[in-house]
């Protein structure tokens, strides 16, 4: 409809496990932890030949451009019906 429309990260984390080199691979995978109102939890685990080496989640609110400002709105539903949420897979 026109909306100009951002993700501004409000809030991250990240628990270092085992450190990684220069130059190595290291894979990531996303997940939705949680879907609210009007933000969205990223959970992300990071590898590095098959061996977990980090973990960590970033908050984004959903906010509209209005007049250079941020102005927080619910998600809108042409977005936030293709966002599954997945259980944060902890190895606690």
């Amino acid at each position: 409809d026109g909306q100009r429309i951002t993700w501004p990260r409000v809030s991250a984390t990240c628990d270092f496990i085992k450190p990684v080199r220069f130059e190595d691979v290291v894979d990531v995978l996303l997940t939705v932890n949680r879907r609210g109102t009007k933000s969205l939890t990223f959970g992300f685990v990071f590898t590095h030949a098959g061996v977990e080496v980090a973990r960590g989640q970033v908050t984004a609110a959903c906010c509209r451009i209005e007049d250079h400002k941020l102005v927080a709105i619910v998600i809108p539903e042409f977005i936030g019906s293709k966002i599954e949420e997945h259980a944060a897979t902890k190895s606690d």
